[in-house]
């Protein structure tokens, strides 16, 4: 239900919980590196690469976030209680990751926290949504965050202070 891509490598993610990350090679073709069969026991969601393809994240309709190492498919972080609800959605830019949810919040977590050993949360957390949110996008540069629910309702925020730009029905 997700593909992303960084340095060389392709992070795929499937409702039956599985996650595969693959790298190409100098022909183009793609070389299965890792492949974690039932990695949640429910859908998957999300896989997201980090630019440097070092880790994969992933998340899905356990409410959780799981940070695995994408040469060695080790499990390096499992946040078991991210979201309230089923996440359904998840965008990687740079150094930060968003979340969107049927809790109708999103949240955006650094990277640096996910694949490191340290506390970790959200830094910051949006809950203007009324139904549940089933799309996020972020700007390059994760100062915008864009998200759309279930009702149809878009929300636009400037994350850097957290405000609410616009709103519009779609």
């Amino acid at each position: 239900t997700d593909i992303s891509c960084a340095a060389g490598k392709l992070a795929t993610a499937a409702r039956d919980g599985t996650l595969r990350v693959s790298k190409s090679r100098d022909d183009g073709a793609l070389v299965s590196v890792r492949q974690l069969v039932a990695a949640s026991k429910k859908a998957l969601t999300a896989a997201q690469l980090t630019d440097d393809g070092a880790c994969v994240i992933c998340c899905g309709w356990d409410c959780a976030i799981t940070v695995y190492d994408a040469a060695t498919g080790s499990l390096l972080r499992r946040l078991d209680d991210a979201h309230d609800a089923a996440i359904a959605c998840g965008r990687l830019k740079g150094n930060v990751l968003c979340t969107g949810a049927w809790d109708a919040t999103v949240k955006l977590w650094a990277v640096a926290d996910l694949c490191g050993d340290g506390e970790c949360g959200p830094f910051l957390e949006l809950v203007d949504h009324e139904a549940p949110v089933t799309c996020i996008a972020l700007a390059a540069n994760a100062s915008l965050v864009v998200a759309g629910a279930d009702d149809g309702v878009l929300l636009i925020w400037d994350a850097r202070p957290s405000n609410r730009v616009d709103r519009a029905l779609v």
